[in-house]
């Protein structure tokens, strides 16, 4: 009985002294980290400027290239309780900003464009809060002709991609609709939503312990730094946004289909 109470206290006092001179490593000093890794801002706060970073920055196609993915983003008036089960109705959110990159199938760019769209609805606090712009009645395009572009690219492409897809193609397609326009272009045979496919990339869970869908920084962090824990600075939203997802793209490297 001693002999057993005395190795119990040698196994305990041997734990605290592990724990008291444990240190956990410091995820900012891991060897493999891309150069942004060692880059003063991101070693003290985890902060990547994705304008000026060379992991989302456009990877130019050759000039032979042939298009496949089209790469999509809206920025809104508002946000919708649930974006994930948005069903775009008369209480959609009108979009101030869309852009899209067209992608060979290396995923390299050989169109980037970001527009902002004139409207007349007001912009929600929280909406202006996360893309920046406050009233889209005083500039910006008309949506039509930038639906015009949009169309012309999505006609020479396989594949629509887009993190969070569904939102974003359901703004798209009610506000064309507004328009006049058509939106049956922007219905792909093939799409790829990185939000969805992210789950088996990221396996981060929920407060309620499922695997959760991740926020597009979260899986941008994960495959290129390994934490989900990544902040980004940017000036334009969108192009954020399909710069990340482009990015997200080249590591996910989802199948291609045939370009026949």
């Amino acid at each position: 009985m001693v002999l057993w109470m005395a190795v119990t206290l040698l196994v305990l006092i041997a734990g605290m002294a592990f724990m008291a001179l444990w240190k956990p490593k410091d995820p900012w000093e891991a060897r493999d980290l891309p150069a942004e890794g060692s880059d003063p801002q991101f070693r003290r706060r985890g902060i990547i400027d994705t304008d000026a970073s060379s992991l989302v920055a456009p990877i130019p196609a050759a000039a032979d290239s042939r298009p496949c993915y089209l790469v999509i983003d809206t920025e809104t008036t508002g946000l919708p309780a649930d974006e994930v089960l948005f069903v775009a109705g008369d209480d959609a959110p009108a979009p101030v900003s869309i852009g899209w990159q067209v992608l060979d199938f290396r995923f390299r760019c050989m169109e980037e464009q970001v527009f902002y769209l004139h409207t007349d609805e007001p912009v929600d606090a929280a909406a202006a809060a996360l893309h920046g712009i406050s009233d889209a009645a005083k500039g910006g395009q008309e949506p039509r002709e930038v639906y015009a572009q949009l169309l012309r690219a999505a006609s020479g492409t396989k594949v629509l991609a887009a993190h969070n897809l569904a939102f974003h193609r359901a703004v798209l397609a009610y506000d064309m609709r507004r328009w006049g326009i058509d939106p049956a272009p922007l219905f792909f045979p093939d799409e790829y939503c990185t939000m969805q496919a992210g789950v088996d990339h990221t396996h981060l869970y929920s407060s309620s312990g499922a695997w959760k869908l991740p926020r597009l920084t979260e899986l941008f962090g994960v495959l290129y730094f390994g934490m989900p824990g990544i902040r980004t600075t940017y000036r334009e939203k969108a192009r954020h946004d399909i710069r990340l997802v482009a990015a997200c793209l080249r590591r996910m490297n989802p199948t291609t289909p045939s370009l026949d």
